[in-house]
């Protein structure tokens, strides 16, 4: 009988699961081809479809972590969408008597724009799910402001229209719409 080769490469190797719960399905996925798994797929906890796998995290799994497995054995990760479409549609008065400054707008005390005086203004921006905090400051004068805290739980725009006065902000005809 002749020598047998074998081989130890992780291509021929059997493969201990790691728990994927909790990554984002990007990541998870990442790591599952680093280990060479060949035969995954993903679902979505309810009827959406999985489009940017940045906005999924991975919630359950069909392996049981530390379970060795060989590189063709099937795996499902099931995910829940973490991060949503978040648009804003802002219609900002035109005040040409007492107040024509323009307006610096935040989201989560992070600059988004200065919006200027009497126009509109859209943003589209991707948000986690959870309560968020909307601030529109004087530009000149950040003691005058106004607030407004929106909760994310799906694809959804944030409607107000902006009217200025001297020393005060208003966030009228406020909406939280359920689709962009």
């Amino acid at each position: 009988l002749g020598d047998v080769e074998t081989s130890n490469s992780i291509a021929d190797a059997m493969i201990s699961y790691e728990d994927m719960s909790g990554l984002s399905l990007t990541d998870a996925l990442s790591k599952l081809e680093a280990q060479h798994f060949v035969n995954v797929k993903y679902n979505a906890d309810n009827e959406s479809s999985i489009v940017n796998c940045d906005d999924w995290e991975v919630v359950s799994q069909s392996v049981t972590p530390g379970t060795v497995l060989d590189k063709t054995a099937p795996i499902e990760l099931t995910c829940k969408q973490v991060y949503f479409q978040f648009y804003f549609d802002l219609a900002f008065d035109s005040n040409l008597f007492l107040a024509t400054y323009d307006l610096d707008f935040y989201v989560d005390g992070k600059k988004i724009a200065t919006i200027p005086h009497g126009e509109y203004y859209t943003y589209l921006m991707r948000a986690a799910v959870g309560d968020h905090e909307a601030v529109f400051y004087k530009t000149t004068d950040n003691s005058v402001k106004a607030t407004k805290i929106f909760s994310v739980t799906n694809d959804g725009t944030f409607k107000a229209r902006l009217h200025t006065n001297r020393n005060d902000i208003e966030i009228n005809e406020f909406e939280i719409l359920d689709s962009v």
